[in-house]
């Protein structure tokens, strides 16, 4: 680690006659060993902000300090004439300037589009003063090889570490990693950050369901993230003859001795990371995991049941891009392979096709988030909200994602709990029957406080007025205290033929001690429509603490804590 505590350089603001719509920074698409191939150096446009050293915006600051609170490096000024010029600072893993503006290019551009996924800005957990709060981001806190979410500081930590001596790929045995440069770790973790902020109770222990959704969502957009980058996306689709869904890249020589073949970069998370750490093995893979209907059954480890909801969203999204492209292959006369070389034209459409639908299907998963129940999600419970958001999106299904969804999920025994078949009609949440509303100034007050990012107590005691006015009807149980979420999101998605769903949507969870077992949690999920005069429910997504549910809490708990 460099010693240098000088203060960083300034220079004239080149920001000082008009003010740009995007910043263009460089990141690694993958990380540093995998050199210039395949678009790894990528330059991202990022949402233009006043920045200080750091750099430190309005929702990220880069503070490059461990864990101790003492500073490592200078902050990175990206205001400076020369970076601004060169798209910020040359992609370089010995640089931490490069490492302070990567983390934050990457963060500011998932945030960009979860913000368009929710037709709103999302926010990170509340602070103590019950005001959203800014991300924190080190990237160099500790010495070994790890990253994680810190949901009490509402931080993100990276490590570095000293590569492996069996270390495979580029990485050089015994030299500096760092974990703030793999691409999609970095999207994993401030994933976390961003569903902590949406759904703060899914930390609670209820479920290995609850912490293994966590891990699989995270899995899940990070690795759609990458696709949707045409650049890399068209060198993966050249090099594997169409076929994305390969495991494997056709070697660069074209079979050459002593050419291997590589791992396809898009679909594994953590290939850079398995390599510096000498196991060459992803951490986890969106693919080459036969479906399974039996495999929850026995697995009980977050992160690999996660990533049985990860290989079911990329079952369906392979199925829907051989749909989607096997007209392209007709009208080519290609037939997809390993062998040969695609025409530059078809690839560049085979790329811009899979990317808006990686991008598609990214942003449903993001909006399905808020159509979740409020706390005691189940693996099955995502793929309702998906439905549920996509019937409204895309009532006709043009893009086939239902049909594959449902089909994926089904193959490898994601079964929603409470549904009677694994049809469309029955996986979509159903309306409330009751037509109860929210009076407008409430509803103003509730929109208000979510654009200010702020506490608004009328309209709070308001909302929890209503909730204590229809507890049975909203799935909340009598004589236990409602908890409000300090915050309630106002949505605005806009579908194919540019209707606008406006929606308010809130959170009330309940909180029973079972003496001498353990706490038992449940809540509702309540999402309010505008039409202009008040709020009728639309949804009240509902997780009640009937006895079934308090056996099955204090159950796992229990398990839990014997395997510590």
């Amino acid at each position: 680690m460099s010693s240098d505590r000088s203060e960083p350089f300034r220079g004239p603001d080149p920001f000082d006659e008009y003010e740009p719509a995007n910043r263009g920074l460089r990141v690694y698409a993958f990380g540093p060993s995998q050199g210039r191939r395949g678009g790894n150096h990528l330059l991202l446009e990022v949402p233009f902000e006043e920045l200080e050293p750091g750099p430190i915006g309005s929702r990220v600051a880069v503070v490059d300090e461990d864990y101790e609170g003492n500073r490592l490096h200078p902050p990175a000024d990206l205001n400076h004439p020369d970076v601004v010029r060169n798209g910020g600072f040359e992609p370089s893993d010995s640089n931490p300037h490069f490492h302070q503006q990567m983390v934050y290019a990457v963060i500011s551009n998932l945030l960009r589009t979860v913000d368009r996924a929710l037709g709103n800005k999302a926010r990170f957990r509340a602070a103590g003063t019950g005001t959203a709060s800014r991300l924190t981001v080190r990237p160099h806190d500790m010495h070994e090889p790890n990253a994680y979410y810190d949901s009490q500081k509402v931080a993100l930590a990276f490590g570095q570490f000293t590569a492996s001596k069996r270390s495979t790929g580029r990485s050089i045995p015994g030299k500096p990693a760092y974990t703030c440069l793999y691409h999609d770790i970095v999207v994993h973790e401030t994933t976390h950050a961003l569903l902590d902020g949406l759904r703060p109770s899914y930390m609670l222990p209820t479920s290995v369901d609850s912490w293994a959704f966590l891990e699989g969502f995270c899995d899940t957009i990070a690795l759609l993230q990458q696709l949707t980058f045409q650049e890399p996306l068209a060198d993966v689709i050249q090099r594997t003859g169409g076929r994305l869904y390969s495991v494997s890249l056709q070697p660069e020589l074209g079979g050459a001795a002593g050419d291997t073949a590589d791992r396809n970069p898009l679909l594994s998370l953590g290939q850079q990371f398995g390599e510096a750490m000498g196991t060459g093995d992803a951490l986890r893979s969106a693919i080459g995991t036969p479906p399974n209907k039996v495999a929850l059954q026995t697995e009980h480890k977050p992160h690999q049941r996660g990533a049985i909801m990860l290989n079911a969203v990329f079952d369906a999204f392979f199925h829907a891009y051989v749909r989607w492209t096997r007209g392209l292959f007709r009208l080519s006369a290609w037939i997809p392979s390993l062998d040969g070389d695609l025409h530059p034209d078809l690839t560049r459409r085979l790329a811009a096709d899979a990317s808006q639908l990686a991008t598609t299907l990214l942003h449903l998963c993001i909006r399905a988030v808020v159509y979740c129940p409020a706390v005691d999600i189940a693996l099955g419970d995502f793929l309702r909200a998906m439905m549920t958001v996509h019937v409204r999106l895309d009532p006709d299904d043009r893009d086939g994602l239902r049909d594959a969804l449902i089909d994926a999920f089904a193959r490898r025994g994601i079964y929603p709990p409470d549904v009677e078949a694994m049809s469309e009609s029955e996986l979509t949440w159903r309306r409330h029957p009751d037509s109860f509303v929210l009076s407008r100034d409430v509803v103003r007050a509730l929109r208000a406080a979510d654009a200010a990012g702020r506490h608004d107590r009328f309209a709070e005691e308001k909302l929890k007025a209503f909730c204590e006015e229809h507890r049975r009807e909203l799935g909340l149980i009598p004589d236990v205290p409602l908890q409000m979420s300090p915050f309630h999101q106002a949505i605005r998605f806009v579908g194919p033929e540019l209707d606008v769903a406006e929606e308010l949507v809130c959170l009330v969870t309940q909180s029973v001690n079972v003496k001498g077992k353990g706490t038992v949690h449940g809540g509702t999920t309540l999402i309010f429509g505008d039409d202009g005069r008040n709020g009728r429910l639309r949804y009240a997504i509902t997780k009640r603490i009937d006895a079934k549910r308090q056996r099955a809490q204090l159950a796992w708990q229990n398990q839990a804590m014997n395997k510590r």
